[in-house]
């Protein structure tokens, strides 16, 4: 038996849960009949099906601010997969946990259970998010994440050095990861492989058409308003507007928006869209000209692999470790200085000269996305997890 563990269930929108239904939905049928997927969402049954897998929902109660300082859900959700694990699992079976966090509790007591072999997939690092959040923010939210990781950051930091100890193997979604974690947790070179995210096969997308309209859509596409940067984005979007060119900006996501601006003083440039089912996500992106996105942390985002899927030029924050992706500078700019809004502009501007546009919208469609799609991925995947189960432990 293959277990597969994530926060949330596949049926949400969140990333991860993004990652593992665009893996799900590539394994061979063979595969599929040696996996069962552990979840937690309180939205669904105990007992599920997605795509032909079976599914357990360990339903684990949300804690709102006590998540966001000591993860106490993410913590009793962890507790229970051990003892899901320990009444559940046999010798010789896999867990491919998604997300370090999930791995804790295992990780401290691996030894009550059977003989397992445990791979754990790092998307990204607590202690290294809120690190890097000092960028660009103001002087109270700074002194509060300054507070913040004097008294909690040891916290983060045993948390997760506790669970990698845990793990047999590891995959990282970015080189980015598996350096940091080398750094900072001692994980060796040797016992970790990269595997990106990848593309999905957009069929609509296929003669380039050259843009002649000087009027120009962008698209943001997130969760949270200062995580993925949409405050910034907002800044240059206006600023573009106020020199008198044209420049809308699609939001797609970011539940929290209306905290930020009241409805009834939102410029008519930026389009609300809110949360939409991730079916309807290509239709936003072909509405689109090119991606705005000035997150301030990501481990490797689907935002931007879904946005070249589309045929759309990107322009993004050095922090999306864009620069792992092949011919990366033909796809639009990487800025540096993610909280330099006059950058930003002046990017923008470049973008939306039909010229430059076109330039990147033809790179685009000639680029070779076979070796990233999820057909792809998801091979990788089956092959690393199959061999676990030949291992004899």
């Amino acid at each position: 038996m293959i277990y597969i563990i994530l926060n949330n269930s596949p049926k949400r929108g969140e990333g991860v849960e993004q990652v593992i239904k665009n893996l799900v939905i590539n394994f061979s049928d063979p595969f599929k009949k040696k996996i069962l997927l552990i979840c937690n969402d309180l939205n669904e049954s105990e007992n599920f099906c997605f795509c032909g897998i079976k599914c357990v929902n360990l339903k684990t109660k949300r804690y709102n601010f006590l998540d966001r300082i000591l993860l106490l859900s993410r913590l009793s959700y962890s507790y229970k997969i051990y003892r899901f694990l320990k009444c559940n699992a046999n010798d010789k079976d896999v867990i491919n946990v998604h997300g370090t966090e999930y791995l804790f509790f295992t990780g401290i007591f691996k030894k009550k259970i059977k003989k397992i072999k445990i791979i754990l997939t790092v998307h990204g690092s607590y202690f290294e998010r809120y690190s890097k959040q000092f960028v660009g923010i103001s002087l109270l939210r700074y002194l509060l994440l300054k507070f913040y990781l004097l008294f909690f950051g040891w916290y983060i930091f045993l948390i997760e050095k506790i669970a990698v100890k845990g793990a047999d193997k590891f995959v990282f979604i970015s080189e980015y990861f598996q350096n940091y974690y080398a750094e900072n947790y001692k994980i060796s070179q040797e016992n970790g492989v990269v595997i990106h995210n990848g593309i999905k096969r957009c069929e609509k997308i296929k003669n380039f058409k050259r843009k002649l309209s000087s009027k120009f859509d962008a698209i943001i596409v997130g969760s949270a308003v200062f995580c993925k940067g949409l405050d910034i984005a907002i800044k240059v979007v206006e600023q573009i507007n106020k020199k008198g060119l044209s420049l809308n900006l699609n939001i797609v996501g970011f539940s929290d928006f209306y905290k930020y601006h009241k409805k009834e003083k939102v410029p008519h440039y930026l389009k609300y869209i809110g949360r939409i089912s991730p079916e309807k996500m290509d239709f936003y992106y072909q509405k689109s000209d090119f991606l705005l996105f000035p997150s301030r942390y990501e481990g490797f985002p689907l935002v931007i692999l879904e946005a070249l899927g589309n045929g759309l030029p990107i322009i993004v924050s050095k922090i999306c470790k864009t620069n792992e992706i092949e011919n990366h500078n033909d796809f639009g700019y990487i800025i540096k200085d993610a909280h330099n809004i006059s950058e930003w502009v002046e990017v923008v501007e470049k973008m939306i000269n039909l010229d430059t546009y076109n330039f990147f919208r033809k790179k685009i469609n000639k680029h070779d996305f076979s070796k990233i799609l999820w057909e792809d991925i998801a091979r990788q995947y089956e092959n690393l997890l199959s061999s676990f189960e030949k291992v004899k432990i």
